[in-house]
């Protein structure tokens, strides 16, 4: 059976980052004056915690963020909102070097979210596998699922969701999520609420006409918005992510070796006794140093 494994990384930067664990053994202080003794490292911990087994088996992608400028020119003060955190930044950075070093294949786009990436790549291999999971924790990743499209969990916290328990799991009626922030907007995102008389008609059009199957399809909802709500059909590509074209449908396979000894490093439990060689982690700690891993940057998490 042939199956994708589609990762974001960011999910699981954010529930890993309670592991401050690194193999950091220097102090390092950037300009301003911000001090650390540790790479946080929990994001890459938790990704192991599934790659290491799929990986020879089954095709496996990371996806990550990039500042989405495309959506903040479409949505006035988009996710302007959310406080970004250093150490999240940090995080990011160093787990997006991890997994480079042992030749993960990572994609992110300037410009773009991982959601963007992950829902490009789901419509770009249609038909080729016989199932794709997406690791997210994150709600707006639902709209996927269908019968050989489903969630799992990127943390304790999350929820695996596929096409059998979606209703059981998520409290709503399949995909009545997406349809909810098409006409309520979203708070945490800033993207605005419809009119409360296009709200009802919308929900309407899809819950009388038991439409709410194609919420998983951008380009139907677009071609019902054009025919019955024209002047509304900005608020299907705010809701939606972005299609990305021209983003690989091949991955490379991961080095199982660089996996294992990453792995050792950063002390996955799981890779206790794999390890494949001596690993020089003076190498890699100069190379995060030389990289300006520490220092603020550009972009968000």
């Amino acid at each position: 059976m042939s199956e994708l494994h589609i990762f974001d990384m960011m999910a699981f930067v954010h529930a890993g980052n309670v592991n401050k664990y690194s193999f950091m053994q220097q102090t390092v202080r950037n300009g301003a004056g911000w001090e650390t003794q540790v790479i946080p490292t929990g994001g890459a911990s938790l990704i192991f915690n599934s790659l290491y087994e799929l990986v020879g088996r089954h095709d496996v992608v990371v996806v990550s963020d990039r500042n989405p400028v495309i959506k903040k020119d479409m949505i006035p003060g988009y996710k302007e909102n959310r406080s970004k955190r250093h150490d999240i930044t940090v995080n990011k950075a160093a787990t997006e070097y991890i997994l480079q070093q042992c030749k993960v294949p990572l994609l992110a786009r300037d410009g773009y979210e991982a959601d963007d990436l992950a829902y490009s790549i789901v419509q770009d291999t249609k038909g080729k596998y016989d199932h794709v999971y997406l690791y997210t924790g994150d709600s707006d990743w639902y709209f996927m699922v269908d019968k050989n499209t489903s969630i799992r969990k990127s943390s304790s916290r999350a929820k695996d969701v596929n096409y059998e328990n979606y209703e059981d799991v998520t409290g709503y009626w399949y995909n009545s999520i997406t349809l909810s922030k098409i006409c309520d907007g979203d708070s945490s995102d800033n993207i605005p609420s419809l009119p409360r008389d296009i709200s009802a008609a919308i929900q309407k059009k899809f819950v009388k006409n038991s439409l709410r199957g194609m919420l998983g399809d951008k380009e139907k909802v677009l071609n019902l918005f054009n025919a019955f709500f024209p002047n509304y059909t900005y608020q299907v590509d705010n809701v939606f992510p972005l299609y990305v074209s021209g983003l690989p449908t091949e991955f490379g396979e991961a080095d199982r070796r660089a996996l294992c000894n990453f792995g050792m490093a950063i002390k996955n439990k799981k890779f206790a006794g794999r390890q494949y060689s001596n690993f020089d982690v003076q190498q890699h700690i100069s190379e995060l140093c030389s990289k300006g891993i520490y220092l603020i940057t550009e972009g968000d998490e």
